[in-house]
Parts: structure tokens; C-alpha cells; sequence
């Protein structure tokens, strides 16, 4: 994710095209072609609307979609939530397997130094 005071833009790789850009540590959008998400343009203040994230990995079984249709039509009985807290070994292979997580920040200095939880 490229995220300026013009615009964010949003790109996606397999692990297998990763750029070498990237793998270097010396990430440099402009190599990467079109974007998969671009918000962006003259009207975009990002500033006023994007600000204080938190990179955050969930596993939401149970949110407002997933929550809301579960047990229609495949046969379940009771909600989402209760099937998920009484039946962990249903989940046992749901996991997050992060080799890596690195964050790069242009002007960086350790004020804004993001804080990674993992």
C-alpha cells in the first residue's frame, strides 16, 4: 500500500511475483504498475479522513455478514456464535502463518515509529 496526502493506492502480489524491489527492502511504487485499488485524484483529503491506523490480522467467524446469513439454507442450527464457542476443533486449521511484516514510512522518524503487535 502506497498511502499519501494525494491518494492511497493498493496493490497485491503471489508470493511468487513479489518485486524485487520489495524483497531488497527498497520498496518503489512507480515499479509496480497499475494499481489494484487507486483512491486517489484532485478531490482526495486523505488527511481529513484516513489517520491513527492500526495494522490489525482477523479472523472475524462472526461478523456482520457471516453472523447475520449463517444457518440459512446449509442445515445449521443455532448461531454462528454459539457453534464457534462450542466447537473449537472445527478451527484447528485456521491460522496465520506471517513470515513477515515490515512497515516502511517516507520522512520516518521514531515519534510515528508504527507499533507492531504480534
Amino acid at each position: 500500500m502506497d498511502w499519501r496526502s494525494n491518494g492511497i493506492r493498493v496493490w497485491q502480489f503471489p508470493r511468487a511475483s513479489v518485486p524485487a524491489d520489495i524483497l531488497s527492502g527498497k520498496p518503489t511504487t512507480a515499479n509496480w504498475g497499475e494499481p489494484d485499488y487507486d483512491f486517489s485524484g484532485a478531490d482526495a483529503n486523505v488527511a481529513s479522513h484516513f489517520n491513527g491506523h492500526q495494522i490489525i490480522f482477523d479472523m472475524t467467524f462472526c461478523g456482520d455478514w457471516a453472523g447475520a446469513v449463517y444457518g440459512q439454507g446449509d442445515g445449521c442450527s443455532g448461531s454462528c456464535t454459539d457453534f464457534v464457542a462450542n466447537n473449537p476443533t472445527a478451527f484447528a486449521e485456521h491460522f496465520f502463518a506471517i513470515q513477515n511484516l515490515t512497515v516502511y514510512q517516507a520522512n520516518f522518524n521514531q515519534v510515528n515509529k508504527p507499533k507492531l503487535f504480534l
